[in-house]
């Protein structure tokens, strides 16, 4: 692989990435007047609205965008050996991984983060108590804080880390099935 190829691959990595957070802030509605989701979505969402013209939906548009960017630096990467079926089927399951890592390690963060800055005002710190807020809410309905202490992350971690090896499980079969 030459050198252009390598910065065309790490580009399309990269605005596969950045679609995968637009993405995540739509779905959970986080701030939108945080100065970072602001910019996010003024400089992001017109463009997978004018390629997908035909689909009203942003959100749809956004993780196929990703979902795209994904497909096309692992195309240039991988075309030598795989199909392209095969190459597609190991990007949806990347673009899924992606997505749970992150929110994975947003419920660490906001873990930390309230051990070592609990009423901090940074946007960014904010931003990612949003993220663990909204995935941790519906766990809290069953187990509520006992003496002071939340649980919620642990059974949280717990759930992400059982998705991660279900969605890496979930590779190694397509893999297998597809040889």
């Amino acid at each position: 692989m030459n050198t252009s190829n390598v910065a065309l691959v790490l580009i399309s990595m990269l605005i596969s990435y950045v679609y995968v957070f637009a993405f995540l802030f739509r779905t959970f509605k986080v701030d939108y007047y945080n100065p970072i989701v602001k910019t996010s979505v003024n400089w992001l969402e017109p463009i997978p609205n004018a390629i997908f013209f035909f689909s009203s939906n942003p959100l749809l548009n956004t993780i196929l965008i990703s979902l795209f960017a994904k497909v096309i630096g692992a195309f240039l990467v991988l075309s030598n050996s795989y199909s392209a079926v095969f190459i597609f089927i190991i990007c949806v399951f990347d673009v899924i991984g992606f997505i749970v890592q992150v929110l994975f390690f947003s419920i660490i963060g906001s873990v930390i983060m309230s051990w070592v800055s609990p009423n901090s005002d940074n946007l960014f710190f904010r931003l990612v108590n949003e993220f663990s807020d909204a995935i941790l809410n519906p766990i809290r309905k069953f187990i509520p804080a006992m003496g002071g202490l939340d649980f919620t992350p642990i059974f949280g971690l717990i759930l992400f880390n059982f998705l991660s090896s279900f969605v890496g499980n979930g590779f190694i079969v397509w893999q297998l099935a597809l040889r």
